[in-house]
């Protein structure tokens, strides 16, 4: 069990005197708290006080730590950049981002320094997050210390033991659900040094849908020397994982909501609190340290945000303000030259809509290929304007978020789109359905095509026999290039959206479509222009799709001005 250090704190790098933190926090928050800087966001502000951002840092403290013969081990959480940690002016470990937990047995004395170290980030970016804003704490162990428990594929329980010296250990492994508490231990005899062992299998004994948790204890001499938990979620589909890396509950509550299965961390060994905050959230916490972490494309964030930032739009069109803000201005190039009108909110717009559409995608055939898929940037960065985040750096969710929540709902059918349609205009397509289970729940899968007015051109229907591609789906597209492709599960005589997809032929651009209106009006986001809103975006009802003439989604708690949309205006 980790016991909270209470100890005062100094942030410093040769400033005269050092700022002294009531509580950890990150660099640039320490100074605005401490009022060495102001603490305004604009272009010219940031830059005049780039200097925080080009320097190392230093936060240091002194703690006194138990004596007795035992073990410590220390731990830091809430690190942000390139870190070494110092302990009485050895180093002791150094990394990256996360957390630090190492032992400090041999090094410690009644009164201990410790200075963690931060290096200077990544010098394009304007405004990065650097220090440390977490917690200090140690646990203490007799010779046989727990460092690390696993549960393996097939359900085993796999725990490392770091032992200073050899001895006979007794080592318990106890399981607790709401079905049943049971427990066995084994005795060995264990070198000095690491120890890996696979102990008792729980097959059989795991609760689907619930926090299984796992206590593993060590004995060593007859007497208790370290225990440690696990707390694992099992999904009941026994679908591939999917969600989010991240920290903290925010992250969690992002997964929760977008159907996530399971929380990933970069930690080889998720901390206990992320996995009680996991468990608690419904999710499965896993490392991430090995698998591959799917990219989304970057997207602007919303025009005003653009405009905070740069100050101006003649500001977005240099090289300087994106290289100091850590972004790639290809984003914004690449819209705009898809955008002939040049307008900010319609950039912005589409470069909202191509990464939802590709997050979309790609979760889609992830699940219908039975993979993982683990999504490595949730939340962006205050002050960047182009992130391959799903959350702007204010706490705005993107579209992008909303589409995948429409792919990981538990039955998902969709047209997939075709890389680019050719100039007549004829297209063949896949109808697809995802779920997370092995027999669809539906009868079958409608597909309606729409012209750019809302005008139905086509339509099938295709049975729901099982997962991946059900059926072809052949359309001409009208003579203005638009179509929407809505895709309908069917139950009984029930039908509801699933995904809609907007086709463009060839040489079409979206400012092709004529613009429509949309109106907020009791408790409702309705269409009362004369066209079909193409690729709308409600926060409040976490909508992402399509609004036929006449349509309407319920407008939830969101902010009317948060809607957005292709050919919309509100």
């Amino acid at each position: 069990m980790y016991r909270k250090i209470i100890c005062d704190w100094f942030l410093t790098e040769g400033i005269t005197p050092p700022v002294r933190l009531d509580s950890p926090m990150y660099v640039e928050e320490a100074l605005i708290s401490a009022g060495r800087i102001p603490s305004e966001t604009t272009y010219e502000q940031h830059t005049a006080y780039e200097w925080i951002y080009r320097r190392e840092w230093s936060y240091i403290t002194r703690f006194a730590t138990p004596g007795g013969g035992r073990r410590v081990f220390l731990r830091v959480s809430g690190l942000k950049g390139a870190w070494q940690m110092f302990i009485n002016g050895a180093l002791a470990c150094e990394g990256k981002d996360s957390l630090a937990e190492f032992e400090i047995t041999a090094g410690a004395k009644e009164e201990n320094e410790l200075e963690i170290r931060f290096a200077p980030p990544d010098a394009r970016a304007l405004m990065p997050v650097t220090g440390f804003s977490g917690m200090l704490s140690f646990r203490t162990t007799g010779a046989a210390a727990i460092t690390g428990i696993r549960l393996t594929e097939d359900s085993c329980v796999a725990v490392d033991l770091d032992l200073s010296r050899k001895a006979e250990c007794e080592i318990s492994v106890n399981l607790k659900n709401s079905v049943d508490s049971t427990g066995e231990s084994v005795t060995q005899s264990l070198d000095m040094g690491y120890n890996s062992l696979l102990l008792c299998s729980l097959d059989g004994q795991l609760v689907s849908e619930e926090a299984n948790e796992i206590e593993v204890s060590v004995s060593e001499g007859g007497a208790l020397s370290d225990r440690r938990e696990l707390i694992t979620f099992i999904p009941s589909s026994g679908v591939q994982p999917r969600g989010f890396i991240g920290e903290g509950e925010e992250i969690l509550s992002l997964g929760e909501t977008a159907g996530a299965i399971s929380a990933f961390t970069l930690d080889s060994e998720p901390a206990l609190p992320f996995r009680l905050m996991a468990a608690r959230h419904g999710l499965e916490s896993l490392s991430a340290e090995e698998l591959d972490v799917y990219t989304a494309p970057p997207a602007l964030l919303p025009e005003d945000m653009l405009l905070d930032i740069a100050g101006s739009p003649d500001r977005l069109e240099r090289s300087e303000m994106w290289r100091l803000t850590g972004s790639d201005k290809r984003p914004y190039d690449e819209a705009k030259a898809a955008v002939p009108s040049g307008t900010l909110g319609r950039i912005t717009a589409l470069s909202r809509y191509r990464q939802a559409e590709a997050v979309r995608a790609e979760a889609l055939e992830a699940r219908i290929g039975g993979r993982y898929f683990v999504i490595g940037s949730a939340q962006a960065q205050n002050g960047v304007p182009a992130s391959c985040a799903l959350s702007d750096g204010q706490g705005r969710l993107r579209p992008a978020y909303y589409a995948l929540i429409g792919a990981w709902q538990d039955e998902v059918a969709y047209v997939k789109a075709p890389t680019c349609v050719a100039e007549d205009g004829i297209v063949s397509l896949e109808v697809c359905l995802a779920c997370d289970r092995e027999l669809p729940h539906v009868d079958s899968v409608n597909v309606e095509a729409y012209d750019a007015a809302g005008w139905k051109i086509a339509s099938n229907s295709f049975p729901a026999v099982a997962q991946g591609c059900i059926g072809r789906f052949t359309l001409e597209l009208p003579k203005d290039g638009i179509a929407i492709l809505r895709a309908c599960l069917v139950k009984g005589e029930e039908s509801r959206i699933s995904t809609d997809e907007v086709l463009f032929t060839q040489g079409v651009c979206f400012e092709d479509a004529p613009l429509t209106q949309l109106l907020a009006s009791d408790g409702k986001i309705t269409n009362v222009g004369q066209s079909a809103a193409l690729g709308v975006c409600v926060p409040g009802a976490g909508y992402f799709g399509c609004l036929l003439p006449g349509e309407s989604v319920t407008a939830g708690n969101g902010d009317p001005n948060e809607i957005e949309g292709l050919n919309i205006f509100m």
